[in-house]
């Protein structure tokens, strides 16, 4: 009897601690993006291939602690020596509550940004690789940002307006467009936190419904 209790009470904390360590948080998004889709707003927003710096391959929101990380890989090299070249998280709040901008451009800036109220809190950031740059915000500059949240990556030239710019929508409720549109499209979000929630919440009911059969069934067959 003892070992089986021991066997049901084992099998329960390995569940526990693994759904908690793949358990997705409300800020965690994560994304891919076609190349070869970056848009001319010069010319019509037709799309054009001779921008692989703006060009968005993988972009990915993400909690740690008391930070917020965004990541963004691009298919040529993270430039922000350009004064023409910026990369933006555009995070805007549940039911457009509110926003932040995350910003990385020239000359090598990173910062969380909103004009109106104004707001504004420096980040620090790594490039890695040359194609790929993570930002590390603090999760303060968020607060009132309603969650979850949807967030659009941009790489783009800008100097009184865009001009060219690539752009990959994150959201839980992001749905993939058709092709004629020629827009970026989300391919691997995150599940939502509440969504998990409920899984994990069901299978430990199953678990306890079991463990007490077990333990019954055990007793009873004890008594005869």
């Amino acid at each position: 009897m003892g070992k089986i209790r021991y066997l049901i009470i084992s099998c329960i904390m390995l569940f526990i601690l693994s759904a908690t360590s793949v358990l997705g948080g409300p800020y965690d998004l994560e994304g891919t993006d076609p190349t070869d889709d970056v848009k001319d707003i010069e010319n019509n927003g037709n799309l054009t291939s001779e921008y692989p710096d703006l060009d968005i391959t993988y972009a990915k929101v993400q909690e740690s602690g008391d930070n917020v990380i965004f990541t963004l890989q691009v298919l040529g090299d993270i430039v922000p020596n350009d004064p023409e070249m910026r990369y933006v998280f555009s995070v805007i709040g549940d039911n457009n509550s509110n926003y932040i901008d995350v910003y990385f451009k020239n000359p090598y800036k990173c910062y969380a940004f909103r004009m109106d109220p104004f707001f504004k809190k420096d980040c620090t950031y790594e490039l890695v690789e040359n194609n790929k740059v993570v930002i590390t915000a603090p999760k303060s500059a968020f607060e009132g940002i309603d969650t979850p949240w949807e967030v659009t990556a941009k790489a783009k030239v800008y100097i009184s307006r865009d001009r060219v710019l690539d752009e990959l929508e994150l959201s839980y409720e992001t749905q993939a467009p058709t092709e004629e549109t020629g827009e970026s499209s989300t391919t691997n979000e995150l599940p939502s936190f509440q969504a998990i929630t409920i899984i994990i919440v069901l299978f430990m009911a199953i678990l306890i419904v079991v463990a007490i059969i077990f333990v019954f069934w055990n007793k009873k067959n004890q008594s005869r």
